[in-house]
């Protein structure tokens, strides 16, 4: 089901650099997201618009495209528990709230490896 109105659009880019290699033939998957001001905005939308609620908090690393500069940024996740939809948000230094991730099926891991 595509549940959202700006869906992450994934895509190779040829003009990355990489400052370290990435063993076993990985790779940069750069990606867009949709970013909104102030982060309540996007808070709300997932809330609000997706049922979704708080579940888990914690630190992640995003990589600016134009700068190439790695920040650290707290992010929030939040889960509908009643169709298992998920979305990922993060916070941004100067307050944008980013859709860095979103999904359905959320469940507890089990012994799950990919």
């Amino acid at each position: 089901m595509f549940k959202y109105v700006v869906a992450l659009t994934a895509f190779l880019a040829g003009s990355v650099t990489l400052a370290q290699d990435i063993p076993n033939g990985g790779m940069v998957l750069p990606i867009n997201t949709m970013c909104l001001n102030p982060s309540t905005d996007m808070t709300n939308l997932v809330q609000d618009s997706y049922g979704e609620l708080p579940m888990a908090t914690g630190i992640t690393n995003v990589q600016y495209m134009k700068t190439g500069q790695w920040v650290s940024v707290p992010f929030t996740l939040y889960v509908d528990p009643s169709d298992n939809s998920w979305s990922m948000v993060g916070f941004m230094p100067g307050g944008p709230g980013c859709l860095i991730s979103s999904g359905e099926g959320f469940i507890p891991a089990i012994n799950q490896t990919y």
